[in-house]
């Protein structure tokens, strides 16, 4: 009796939690992920003291970068890549570049069990050649866009700010949005969009909602540059070096590698990554 009263309090709780725990990023889920970004920094040092002979400082670097995730219920893949160049005296003295790619076909649509084919490599001014190798294996997990919903959120502090709306809209509703935006490619014009996103948050809040919110609403949603994401995978698998970067014997390899991201808010994006890529 008393391991049933305890059992049910538990299952008492974590009901309450449930209904009280505000809405996550993290709660929406699309069956379709597309992500994609770049990065490109310049930075040099110049400086030449009159009191001493020559330049004493004359150096850079400009760096690029690129990653982009795709997932469906059926596949997904990952591109990655970055290089670097370094320059002394406004001259090229030393680069180098790495790049990967990993094809995901999962086995199931209910859960996101996968199996991988990867390929990368590597390139340097300190490698005699490039360096490439192939990996396959198994993993376990899947991502998702969560920025409709970091949208959602950011109409809402909008409208605040406005004055358009005096309460925060309620969390289904916010949901409705996030599947609206969603659907962006369905509507023939953005005017249409934005109408039904109008009435989701009128029905709601009581108030009608004037030009300067109808705007600040459309401007929300055509912003792009600050995509969300949420989820996690591992996986592992075996791999083999095509080419030694410095000649050596082509190696049986281990690769082993977790993944993590997490919004806890709109303007904010924490990611994880951690992987093992050697021989046997």
């Amino acid at each position: 009796m008393k391991r049933m009263v305890v059992g049910l309090l538990g299952c008492l709780l974590v009901g309450l939690l449930a209904v009280a725990a505000p809405l996550s990023l993290c709660d929406y889920h699309t069956p379709e992920t597309s992500l994609s970004d770049m990065d490109l920094s310049f930075n040099y040092r110049y400086f030449d003291d009159p009191a001493t002979e020559g330049i004493d400082v004359s150096s850079g670097r400009v760096s690029l970068g690129y990653n982009q995730l795709y997932d469906s219920p059926a596949m997904g893949f990952t591109l990655a890549g970055n290089g670097e160049v370094s320059l002394t005296g406004f001259s090229v003295t030393g680069w180098l570049g790495q790049g990967s790619g990993t094809l995901r076909y999962y086995l199931t649509e209910d859960m996101p069990f996968f199996g991988f084919g990867g390929v990368e490599g590597s390139l340097a001014t300190g490698q005699p050649q490039p360096g490439l190798a192939l990996s396959a294996g198994l993993g376990y997990g899947r991502f998702n866009d969560v920025t409709p919903l970091a949208k959602a959120f950011r109409i809402q502090n909008d409208l605040f700010a406005l004055e358009a709306i005096t309460d925060k809209l309620p969390d289904d509703v916010l949901m409705a949005i996030a599947k609206e935006i969603g659907r962006q490619i369905e509507y023939a014009e953005m005017k249409e969009l934005v109408a039904a996103i109008e009435t989701l948050i009128e029905d709601a809040s009581g108030a009608t909602l004037n030009a300067r919110a109808l705007l600040s609403i459309e401007e929300e949603i055509l912003t792009t540059g600050n995509e969300k994401y949420c989820g996690w995978s591992v996986q592992g698998g075996v791999g083999y070096e095509i080419i030694d970067p410095f000649g050596g014997e082509k190696d049986l390899l281990i690769t082993l590698s977790a993944d993590a991201a997490f919004a806890p808010e709109p303007g904010s994006q924490f990611l994880f990554h951690a992987s093992f890529f050697g021989p046997f």
